[in-house]
């Protein structure tokens, strides 16, 4: 499993970008299963990635900020663990502060390599994670996170100078309503076209390390018996309503890639909706495991492609982490095939007709009061059963860890301590 941080789908090649961005990725969807709609719980790392590990929603295993501890628990057991009670070998390669050991996502893992930096570069861990399949011919779940996309946008060379400005980018920014010039909330003006072109510098980089791991399975011919999965854990905004960075609930946050490739499975795109608590169902669903029917029981997701029409809606919420330094208020999302529902703790609401809007411009609430009142239905029918399972006895916690200064400097640094949330850099 290789999850990509801050990755937008729609600066992926598979998905289709204008750029050539991600030849690899391109190249593996070729042979997979790739997911059309694909919809994250919050738009931020922890949260995410607990979420697509436990089969849980934020609110039910209890991390909803960066920073904090996960505990497992009877019905918040995380993939890693249940892989090693298989017989596979665990060993997890994360490249960034938000998942290191204190974020206690290393559970169940036999070797848990997070490196010394704040954002460690792809090459770095893909090198460590290939040293370890290297050595080791056992059964195996390997999870590799990669955070190049993630601010700053500083690929190396030659990857740094791959894309410039131009007009097929202006065009698209235009069409999309994005402004030349952007301010930060500390009166820094940005150009969004020069982000953008750094920004797909990144992916450009961590798509050639990934490719460089897909080939070593290759090499060793692992990839007859190697089921592949692809999943983002989050998009950014880079502009969009003079946004930089993630943590709401527009498209541009909630939206990322996944794919899924398991030998013998002919590849096709999948256009239903799909949940990131879906994914590893659907995944054993593919490619079974001793055991996964226990385990699964936890799980408030399911295999999509078991059902004909896929999921019929998507609940996720804003960050607070990210919007109480402004003042905003918590915002609450759904999603489904046709509509994006929003409403506000603040008592607002707004509505979006994603088939014929895509990029959520135009409120349409005044003209479907009657889909905005089933959807808030859905949404609070929703939060109700979270609520109820995360405060069942056996629910997992948030638990803040005691966090060495050099951990809440790396976190600070990315923009995650909720004291400080710097403005990225010009």
């Amino acid at each position: 499993m290789v999850t990509l941080d801050t990755t937008r789908p729609d600066h992926l090649g598979l998905y289709g970008y204008f750029r050539d961005t991600s030849p690899n990725l391109d190249r593996l969807a070729a042979e997979s299963l790739v997911f059309d709609r694909y919809v994250v719980p919050m738009a931020l790392t922890a949260p995410s990635h607990v979420s697509l590990f436990t089969m849980l929603e934020p609110m039910e295993h209890g991390i909803q900020k960066n920073g904090v501890r996960f505990s497992s628990g009877p019905r918040s057991v995380p993939f890693a663990e249940f892989a090693r009670s298989a017989g596979l070998r665990t060993a997890a390669f994360v490249s960034a502060t938000p998942l290191k050991r204190h974020s206690g996502i290393q559970s169940g893992f036999d070797l848990f390599d997070e490196g010394r930096e704040a954002k460690r570069l792809a090459a770095n861990t893909v090198d460590a994670a290939i040293g370890w399949l290297t050595d080791n011919d056992a059964p195996f779940f390997l999870w590799v996170h990669l955070f190049d996309p993630h601010t700053p946008y500083t690929a190396p060379p030659p990857f740094d100078q791959a894309f410039e400005p131009d007009e097929a980018l202006a065009a698209r920014l235009r069409a999309r309503q994005v402004p030349d010039l952007v301010a930060t909330r500390t009166g820094t003006v940005l150009r969004v076209a020069n982000r953008v072109s750094r920004y797909d510098a990144e992916i450009l980089y961590m798509d050639a390390q990934l490719g460089r791991l897909l080939d070593h399975l290759r090499a060793r011919d692992r990839w007859s018996r190697t089921a592949v999965v692809v999943v983002g854990d989050h998009g950014e905004a880079i502009g969009e309503r003079e946004i930089f960075g993630h943590g709401e609930i527009w498209e541009e946050d909630l939206r990322a890639p996944l794919m899924v490739r398991v030998p013998g499975v002919a590849a096709r795109r999948v256009g239903g909706l799909v949940a990131t608590v879906d994914v590893l169902p659907t995944l054993l669903g593919l490619a079974p495991l001793p055991g996964a029917e226990t385990w699964l029981a936890q799980a408030s997701g399911a295999d999509v492609l078991a059902e004909p029409e896929g999921r019929r809606a998507v609940v996720s919420r804003s960050t607070d982490q990210m919007r109480s330094d402004v003042g905003l208020p918590t915002e609450y999302a759904v999603t489904t095939p046709r509509w994006k529902f929003v409403r506000s703790e603040d008592g607002s609401q707004r509505l979006y007709e994603r088939e014929r809007d895509p990029g959520e411009l135009r409120d349409v609430l005044a003209e479907h009061p009657d889909v905005a009142q089933r959807l808030l239905a859905t949404l609070e029918a929703e939060l109700s059963r979270q609520r109820a399972r995360a405060s069942a006895p056996s629910a997992a916690g948030d638990r803040q860890p005691e966090l060495d200064e050099e951990t809440i400097e790396q976190l600070r640094a990315l923009g995650y301590a909720e004291e400080v949330a710097p403005d990225p850099p010009n």
